[in-house]
């Protein structure tokens, strides 16, 4: 409301001075850089689900090396019979976190249907094999 009134008091003491327009400019809030926490991966089991086309689940167990309780997120692809898995978390940068490690246990849908043959899984640089 201050803001409103020191704005009309502005325009009113310009207008008395014959000047016409006034040029303003928003500044934007600056958004907190982001640091990537990868996962520490323990064990990778990949689950072929009975279905036509095959799908996969991976059954992953590891831990965040940090004691924020942050959002866990993943990223995938696949090129060819390669499919790289990445799971982390974004903490922003300076944030302090507990010095405990937090357990991390979920089962991971491979995006996509699979056809036979060998594919090769990387879950944060650990890699297993699976034949279909």
């Amino acid at each position: 409301m201050i803001e409103f009134l020191i704005r009309v008091l502005v325009a009113f003491v310009l207008g008395l001075f014959g000047i016409s327009s006034v040029v303003t400019t928003e500044v934007e809030p600056q958004t907190e850089a982001m640091i990537r926490q990868a996962t520490v991966i323990e064990s990778v089991e990949v689950l072929v689900l009975e279905s036509f086309p095959m799908q996969i689940d991976l059954h992953v167990t590891g831990y965040q090396a940090h004691g924020c309780d942050a959002a866990v997120q993943v990223g995938q692809s696949r090129v060819g019979e390669q499919v790289p898995a990445e799971i982390y978390t974004e903490l922003p940068m300076g944030v302090m976190c507990p010095a405990v490690l937090r357990a991390y246990d979920d089962t991971i849908r491979l995006d996509g249907s699979f056809e036979p043959g060998t594919y090769q899984i990387d879950v944060n640089g650990t890699i297993v094999e699976v034949e279909l």
